[in-house]
């Protein structure tokens, strides 16, 4: 064999290329000297060209199946919080998909772009819109069908995420206003 054979991994397979660099770099005991490129001597160091291919493709597939497992996943904890909105938090999304909280958080910041505890209030504050513009029920029970005990809490929330009171927010959705400012319950915020 002797003959030195000089593998060069370009930038062109993207973070990827970096990774098998990097698996290359460790194996053979030799700096990777930046992002661009790297260079060794592979018959020397017993790693043939197809052993590299084989490597490449390994990585292309468990990035492909990282990436599309992540997409089902934010899908299916998605569907858990809408469907569990009372009582959703991470540690039970995360028994849902068999993950470990911290990293189903990480998974979730990552795919979504938004935070997992982001995601949750978005979906509460939106089913207490729904269930306001319902006078049947009274904004103590709203707030407690999306999973708060306390409604002042709940009155702080609301306000954060539409910049406006609950009651407020049932007057301009109910046109009671319309009616002379009449207020038809009698509650306490």
């Amino acid at each position: 064999m002797g003959r030195n054979c000089c593998i060069t991994i370009e930038r062109q397979y993207g973070s990827g290329g970096r990774e098998v660099a990097r698996i290359l770099s460790e194996r053979l005991g030799i700096p990777c000297y930046g992002r661009e490129l790297l260079a060794v001597t592979a018959a020397d160091n017993g790693i043939s060209i197809e052993e590299l291919k084989k490597l490449d493709e390994k990585r292309k597939r468990e990035e492909f199946r990282e990436e599309n497992m992540g997409k089902d996943v934010i899908s299916l904890v998605k569907k858990y919080v809408e469907s569990h909105v009372r009582t959703a938090s991470l540690e039970d999304a995360a028994d849902y998909v068999n993950m470990n909280a911290q990293y189903l958080s990480r998974l979730y910041k990552k795919k979504s772009g938004q935070n997992f505890s982001d995601y949750v209030m978005e979906v509460k504050m939106k089913e207490s819109q729904r269930l306001l513009k319902d006078s049947r029920y009274r904004i103590r029970e709203v707030s407690e069908m999306v999973g708060y005990t306390n409604e002042k809490n709940f009155a702080r929330a609301f306000h954060l995420f539409c910049q406006m009171s609950p009651r407020e927010y049932r007057d301009s959705q109910t046109g009671s206003q319309a009616n002379g400012g009449k207020n038809h319950e009698a509650e306490i915020l």
